[in-house]
């Protein structure tokens, strides 16, 4: 059982660079064009962002820090560069998503988990935590510049 265990480990520990690094570049290049599409009709981005709770002061201000946030950040992640930092401003901004855009969901997450399940924030929050916690992976320039790991 021992050795069916550090099999199953060792097989663990192989795809977790694989993991990390299709989890960033598919979110991550995804992330990258919601935000771009932000940027790049600010007006209409600014008008929806007036009608939420909590974000509708500055609106314009709001779409240019959230649209900044998820272009730059995704394409930062995509290419695993200052990854965890971009991990994190990612994951704060997925959490003022879910709890401006999406406040129905996130206070579903008990009560009706198939709803806060389906919003679209988490699974960049999901993959920007994760980042931010185990680092880009193996294959990313913070790694090639040894700046990947936690250790370092």
């Amino acid at each position: 059982m021992k050795k069916l265990n550090n099999l199953v480990a060792g097989l663990g520990a192989n795809l977790q660079s694989v993991t990390l690094l299709v989890m960033r570049v598919y979110l991550g290049w995804q992330l990258m064009l919601i935000g771009k599409g932000k940027l790049m009709n600010i007006d209409k981005t600014a008008g929806y962002f007036a009608t939420l709770p909590y974000i509708h002061y500055a609106p314009k201000l709001n779409v240019i820090l959230a649209g900044g946030a998820e272009c730059f950040g995704g394409l930062l992640l995509v290419i695993g560069l200052f990854s965890r930092f971009a991990g994190l401003v990612v994951f704060l901004t997925m959490v003022v998503a879910l709890v401006a855009g999406e406040p129905e969901a996130l206070h579903a997450v008990f009560s009706n988990s198939d709803k806060f399940l389906k919003s679209d924030p988490l699974p960049y929050l999901v993959m920007a935590l994760l980042v931010l916690a185990f680092g880009p992976g193996k294959v990313a320039i913070d790694e090639m510049m040894g700046k990947g790991s936690a250790s370092k």
